[in-house]
């Protein structure tokens, strides 16, 4: 995969996305090998401006599927991914998401401090996420007290050891909860 960036190094945030899907690219900065997680900042830009978001994932995801492909719900990471606000760069995403999902509305969007995923891991067998890609599927407002308008779901590739993360659509019915999800 060839990866276009712009002259600061940061990868094209849109630059895999088509007329139905809005795929996302970021370049992994300030990892921080935590206690029982993992902090770091994801960057991209977008029609030049910079864009991006911190993250946190919980060590320890185990693979969501055993040898048969059946799902092992005890491996569903509640809390799994955090994504957090790191000011204007997240407004910008933020705001470049609702734009790219077709919203009309963009101005005055602001991002919630942080926001919480569960995730489960789809894979089989042993997962090392420091030295391999993860691929997730994310569940964002997905228990019992969140309004129901605003559950949705995502997919989240990190690759740690190459430096970057994809984040993208599930199904565009998803759009519009997701960025109510994450709206302050």
């Amino acid at each position: 995969m060839t990866i276009a960036l712009n002259d600061k190094g940061l990868p094209i945030l849109n630059q895999f996305a088509d007329e139905q899907m809005v795929n996302t690219i970021f370049k992994i900065s300030a990892f921080e090998d935590l206690e029982n997680s993992y902090r770091f900042n994801i960057s991209a830009v977008y029609e030049e401006t910079e864009v991006g978001i911190g993250v946190k994932i919980v060590k320890g995801i185990k693979a969501g599927f055993d040898a048969n492909m059946t799902v092992i719900e005890k491996h569903m990471c509640t809390k799994g991914i955090t994504f957090i606000n790191t000011g204007k760069h997240s407004d910008a995403l933020l705001t470049t998401l609702a734009k790219l999902y077709g919203f009309e509305e963009t101005d005055g969007v602001f991002m919630v401090q942080k926001e919480h995923y569960s995730a489960i891991a789809l894979h089989q067998g042993k997962v090392d996420m420091l030295n391999q890609p993860l691929k997730m599927k994310l569940f964002g407002k997905d228990a019992a007290k969140d309004p129901q308008e605003q559950y949705n779901e995502s997919y989240l590739m990190i690759d740690f050891k190459a430096g970057w993360v994809c984040w993208n659509e599930k199904d565009p019915e998803y759009r519009e909860a997701l960025i109510l999800s994450l709206l302050k």
